[in-house]
């Protein structure tokens, strides 16, 4: 985009001993720097002036708001008791029963044994717990874990549905002997009848 007609013309002062050009700018350059202006301009009038945008600070407040709302929405949810009448109902049911022995096979014998008599993780047989024997204990255990214990949190791999009948399943491993159980762990904690 260079004019014919233009000369390439040095100008008059040098810096150092380097000489400069004369030339104009390209338009496209010009343009850009205008547009620029304008909408730096615009900005300052928006959020400085009139003050009608939000500032980072406010859009910020504004996304953890809703996301403090939400995580409250799903703790209100998530709080909803669980309780012995319905591990009973629970336990009452043949085919939840028979779906959470599934889930105890799949994620649990490797720490508790085959039959729940303990290994790395504690004998869930007896009547010795370690942080809890009542039905929002082993609930809470299941799902959040210990991480001391090296128990993972099973909120995420597990749905509530399956916690709670695995939580039924425990129980209804209370009293039965299985072969190899390991040792009381924890403290005695007499059922409740």
């Amino acid at each position: 985009m260079t004019n014919d007609n233009q000369k390439d013309v040095v100008k008059k002062h040098s810096y150092d001993g380097i000489q400069e050009y004369d030339n104009k700018l390209p338009r496209w350059w010009v343009g850009t720097f205008i547009l620029t202006v304008i909408f730096g301009l615009g900005y300052w009038f928006y959020y400085q002036v009139f003050d009608i945008g939000k500032s980072q600070v406010e859009a910020y407040n504004d996304v953890l708001g809703i996301q403090a709302s939400e995580a409250k929405e799903k703790s209100a949810e998530s709080e909803v008791l669980f309780d012995l009448a319905a591990v009973e109902k629970i336990q009452a049911d043949a085919h939840e029963m028979d779906e959470a022995k599934q889930v105890f096979q799949q994620n649990c014998i490797a720490c508790h044994g085959p039959e729940a008599g303990g290994g790395i993780g504690p004998n869930l047989t007896d009547d010795y717990w370690i942080h809890g024997a009542g039905v929002q204990d082993i609930f809470a255990v299941i799902q959040n874990g210990v991480v001391e214990k090296g128990m993972l949190a099973w909120k995420g791999v597990l749905s509530r549905e399956k916690i709670e009948e695995l939580v039924a399943y425990v129980l209804s491993l209370r009293g039965t002997q299985p072969k190899d159980a390991i040792g009381p762990q924890g403290e005695l904690v007499i059922p409740a009848k």
